[in-house]
């Protein structure tokens, strides 16, 4: 539409806005349908984005790729749908061959929508798709001049994307199932006196809607023979059961997932390890660290520490801001990680989180049930609160 004569202009926003779900301006056309409003920053694109959610679309976004400079790591698009602005973030993928992504972006959220994708869900499957034919083609030279052509990937180069970069519908996890996140401790059992299995028992019994077995200091085949028996009781209860780092003990085990944190094997060689249908957690405690675990196959992020906590004593705390920034980085679950417990993790369910991940609050506990009880009622009523 910077193109466009005026009283064109005029009509897209009278005639066509109204009946749009989603409308797509780049910086440039968005500054052009504001009749002038300079849109050369990222407040400025949150203040277009609602401008022109004002004019009838149901959503807007607003793609920041012109901003972006030589050199900058990152891509950030604005949404809107009235409620909310999310900061849509990908890598940014130096390359001339860019003419053409806007349609093709519009077209593969079309796509997503057309398949029953949210918008937000249609929009992040849309980037995730633009980022990596980008990134694949990016060396492919066509034609001449400023901008060249994108590559679509037709013919010369291959387009059978990887698994890892598909959205999660495929795997068994639900943003539900994230609510109450409980950890064992193989300390805080000793001290409790308790086994691990009468642990996660009774966390289950409380109402723990998953399971991350954690075990430091054992050998992997006593590992294995753990995550057996506790897999046959997470599993007659239907939670899911994830082992904490250690991918052969939870394909051994035949475990729903594995949690890794940013010092264990890469993200994407552990997808390429467990395959598309097993859950695959990532510990993040920023965003650039988020958005590359969601590039590489991540289902949900813990992120944290929320608080100082005694339970990792190499955790840095990043707080309920640092959570925040993560959670709007990114479009699958986060859960908050560090110091959370029922007296505090409301306020991570607040800031984005879809749930918390506690050790000591359930297991150190007195009355594990209840705990765990106290725990999941605090988060429910957070994400009903929060809408």
């Amino acid at each position: 539409c910077s193109l466009a004569r005026a009283e064109c202009v005029q009509a897209l926003k009278a005639h066509l806005f109204p009946l749009a779900t989603l409308v797509t301006p780049n910086t440039i056309e968005a500054s052009a349908l504001l009749e002038g409003f300079p849109v050369n920053s990222l407040p400025c694109m949150e203040e277009a984005a609602r401008r022109l959610h004002a004019l009838g679309p149901t959503a807007v976004l607003v793609k920041g790729g012109h901003l972006a400079t030589e050199g900058e790591p990152w891509a950030v698009d604005v949404l809107y749908d009235g409620d909310r602005i999310v900061h849509v973030r990908r890598p940014k993928v130096q390359t001339e061959n860019t003419h053409g992504t806007g349609c093709t972006l519009a077209s593969a959220i079309a796509a997503s929508l057309a398949r029953g994708c949210g918008i937000e869900e249609a929009v992040n499957e849309g980037k995730d798709f633009i980022t990596e034919l980008l990134a694949r083609s990016k060396e492919i030279s066509l034609g001449s001049g400023p901008q060249r052509p994108m590559q679509h990937a037709l013919m010369t180069v291959d387009c059978d994307f990887d698994p890892k970069i598909q959205p999660s519908k495929v795997r068994n996890l639900k943003p539900e199932d994230l609510r109450c996140y409980v950890v064992t401790d193989p300390g805080c059992n000793e001290r409790s006196g308790r086994s691990m299995l009468e642990a996660v028992s009774l966390a289950i019994e409380g109402g723990a809607t998953i399971v991350q077995l954690r075990e430091k200091n054992i050998g992997g085949g006593d590992f294995v023979k753990i995550a057996k028996l506790v897999k046959a009781i997470t599993a007659s209860k239907g939670i899911p059961l994830l082992i904490n780092d250690r991918v052969d003990v939870a394909l051994a085990a035949d475990a729903d997932g594995v949690h890794i944190g940013q010092s264990d094997i890469s993200t994407a060689d552990v997808r390429a390890l467990i395959g598309p249908n097993k859950i695959l957690g990532v510990s993040a405690g920023n965003t650039e660290e988020a958005i590359r675990a969601q590039m590489d196959g991540a289902d949900y992020l813990g992120s944290g520490a929320a608080y100082p906590t005694g339970t990792k004593a190499d955790a840095s705390t990043i707080g309920l801001e640092g959570i925040r920034r993560v959670c709007e980085s990114v479009h699958i679950p986060v859960v908050s990680i560090g110091g959370v417990d029922a007296s505090n993790a409301a306020e991570t369910i607040a800031v984005g989180c879809a749930g918390a991940a506690v050790v000591s609050c359930v297991f150190a506990a007195k009355d594990p049930i209840q705990a765990t009880r106290e725990l999941l009622k605090n988060v429910d009523d957070a994400l009903a609160a929060r809408g």
